[in-house]
Protein backbone atom coordinates (compact mmCIF):
# COMPACT_ATOMS: atom_id res chain seq x y z
CA UNK A 1 0.00 0.00 0.00
CA UNK A 2 1.51 3.22 -1.08
CA UNK A 3 0.71 6.87 -0.75
CA UNK A 4 1.20 9.31 -2.88
CA UNK A 5 -0.68 11.84 -1.68
CA UNK A 6 -2.93 13.09 0.54
CA UNK A 7 -4.33 16.27 2.92
CA UNK A 8 -5.59 16.51 6.08
CA UNK A 9 -9.37 18.63 7.11
CA UNK A 10 -8.35 22.39 8.75
CA UNK A 11 -9.87 23.64 11.52
CA UNK A 12 -9.04 27.14 10.90
CA UNK A 13 -11.96 28.15 8.61
CA UNK A 14 -14.34 26.92 11.74
CA UNK A 15 -13.37 29.14 13.88
CA UNK A 16 -13.07 32.46 11.07
CA UNK A 17 -16.87 31.21 10.19
CA UNK A 18 -17.55 31.45 14.91
CA UNK A 19 -15.68 34.64 14.74
CA UNK A 20 -18.49 36.05 12.04
CA UNK A 21 -21.37 34.60 13.88
CA UNK A 22 -20.28 36.27 17.13
CA UNK A 23 -19.64 40.10 15.04
CA UNK A 24 -23.50 39.67 13.41
CA UNK A 25 -24.80 38.52 17.41
CA UNK A 26 -23.03 41.82 18.48
CA UNK A 27 -24.86 43.84 15.78
CA UNK A 28 -28.00 42.13 16.43
CA UNK A 29 -27.80 43.65 20.25
CA UNK A 30 -26.46 46.77 18.79
CA UNK A 31 -29.41 47.38 16.92
CA UNK A 32 -32.01 45.91 19.83
CA UNK A 33 -30.38 48.72 22.08
CA UNK A 34 -30.37 51.26 19.61
CA UNK A 35 -33.78 50.81 18.28
CA UNK A 36 -34.55 52.91 15.13
CA UNK A 37 -38.43 51.42 14.35
CA UNK A 38 -38.52 49.50 10.76
CA UNK A 39 -34.69 50.06 9.91
CA UNK A 40 -33.77 48.14 13.53
CA UNK A 41 -36.17 45.17 12.94
CA UNK A 42 -35.22 45.00 9.16
CA UNK A 43 -31.05 44.59 9.93
CA UNK A 44 -32.05 42.71 12.96
CA UNK A 45 -33.57 39.88 10.98
CA UNK A 46 -30.71 39.91 7.72
CA UNK A 47 -27.87 39.80 10.82
CA UNK A 48 -30.13 36.59 12.77
CA UNK A 49 -30.00 35.24 9.67
CA UNK A 50 -26.62 35.68 8.92
CA UNK A 51 -25.51 34.40 12.03
CA UNK A 52 -27.40 30.97 12.09
CA UNK A 53 -25.72 30.68 8.70
CA UNK A 54 -22.08 31.43 10.06
CA UNK A 55 -23.33 29.27 13.05
CA UNK A 56 -24.18 26.26 11.08
CA UNK A 57 -20.91 26.79 8.63
CA UNK A 58 -18.84 26.53 11.98
CA UNK A 59 -20.61 23.32 12.97
CA UNK A 60 -20.26 21.80 9.86
CA UNK A 61 -16.66 22.38 9.28
CA UNK A 62 -16.00 21.83 12.81
CA UNK A 63 -17.29 18.43 12.45
CA UNK A 64 -14.56 17.60 9.31
CA UNK A 65 -11.68 15.80 10.80
CA UNK A 66 -9.00 13.64 9.70
CA UNK A 67 -7.87 12.60 6.21
CA UNK A 68 -10.20 14.62 3.11
CA UNK A 69 -8.70 13.55 -0.17
CA UNK A 70 -5.56 10.82 -0.42
CA UNK A 71 -4.19 8.73 -3.51
CA UNK A 72 -3.25 4.88 -2.36
CA UNK A 73 -2.01 2.45 -4.99
CA UNK A 74 -3.71 5.56 -7.88
CA UNK A 75 -7.09 5.04 -6.46
CA UNK A 76 -8.15 8.59 -5.33
CA UNK A 77 -10.09 8.55 -2.33
CA UNK A 78 -12.82 11.40 -1.36
CA UNK A 79 -13.65 11.44 2.39
CA UNK A 80 -17.01 12.93 2.50
CA UNK A 81 -20.07 11.71 4.37
CA UNK A 82 -19.31 8.36 2.56
CA UNK A 83 -16.05 7.23 1.24
CA UNK A 84 -15.91 7.30 -2.47
CA UNK A 85 -12.73 5.67 -4.16
CA UNK A 86 -11.52 6.33 -8.12
CA UNK A 87 -9.02 4.20 -9.48
CA UNK A 88 -6.65 7.46 -11.65
CA UNK A 89 -7.17 5.38 -14.60
CA UNK A 90 -11.37 5.61 -15.38
CA UNK A 91 -10.38 9.24 -14.38
CA UNK A 92 -11.06 11.74 -17.29
CA UNK A 93 -10.86 14.94 -16.11
CA UNK A 94 -10.37 16.92 -13.06
CA UNK A 95 -11.32 20.47 -12.40
CA UNK A 96 -9.29 22.44 -9.57
CA UNK A 97 -10.14 25.78 -8.18
CA UNK A 98 -6.91 27.27 -8.05
CA UNK A 99 -7.16 29.97 -5.70
CA UNK A 100 -6.15 30.88 -1.89
CA UNK A 101 -9.02 29.06 0.37
CA UNK A 102 -11.17 26.06 -0.08
CA UNK A 103 -10.22 22.98 -1.89
CA UNK A 104 -12.33 22.09 -4.66
CA UNK A 105 -12.37 19.72 -7.19
CA UNK A 106 -14.79 18.21 -10.08
CA UNK A 107 -13.56 14.48 -11.15
CA UNK A 108 -15.27 13.21 -14.23
CA UNK A 109 -15.10 9.70 -14.97
CA UNK A 110 -16.74 7.93 -18.38
CA UNK A 111 -19.84 8.01 -15.63
CA UNK A 112 -20.02 10.09 -12.91
CA UNK A 113 -19.28 13.13 -11.37
CA UNK A 114 -17.57 13.74 -8.24
CA UNK A 115 -17.32 17.08 -6.45
CA UNK A 116 -15.53 18.12 -3.39
CA UNK A 117 -15.40 21.16 -1.38
CA UNK A 118 -13.40 21.31 1.62
CA UNK A 119 -10.73 23.45 3.62
CA UNK A 120 -7.55 21.70 3.91
CA UNK A 121 -4.37 22.10 6.00
CA UNK A 122 -1.21 23.36 3.67
CA UNK A 123 -3.91 24.22 1.40
CA UNK A 124 -0.95 25.82 -1.14
CA UNK A 125 1.17 23.04 -0.91
CA UNK A 126 -1.30 20.33 -1.24
CA UNK A 127 -2.57 21.88 -4.29
CA UNK A 128 0.60 22.46 -6.09
CA UNK A 129 1.62 18.53 -4.80
CA UNK A 130 -1.77 17.26 -6.19
CA UNK A 131 -1.83 18.89 -9.51
CA UNK A 132 1.81 17.64 -9.94
CA UNK A 133 0.46 14.00 -9.09
CA UNK A 134 -1.83 14.48 -11.70
CA UNK A 135 0.15 15.87 -14.42
CA UNK A 136 2.80 13.16 -13.59
CA UNK A 137 -0.25 10.54 -14.55
CA UNK A 138 -1.61 12.67 -17.48
CA UNK A 139 -4.64 12.98 -16.33
CA UNK A 140 -6.64 15.67 -18.34
CA UNK A 141 -6.62 19.02 -15.42
CA UNK A 142 -8.34 22.31 -15.76
CA UNK A 143 -7.23 24.98 -12.90
CA UNK A 144 -9.65 28.19 -12.39
CA UNK A 145 -9.79 31.14 -10.39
Amino acid sequence: MKKQFEAYYSEYWAWLWFSLAIVFCVNIAVFSVRWLGTISLTFIIVFSICAIVFFLMFVKTKRETGIAVEIIDDILILHKKEIISIPIEEVQRIDIHNADGSFDILVKTANNKYSMHCFIKEQRQKKTLFIDYLKSKSIKLKTYD
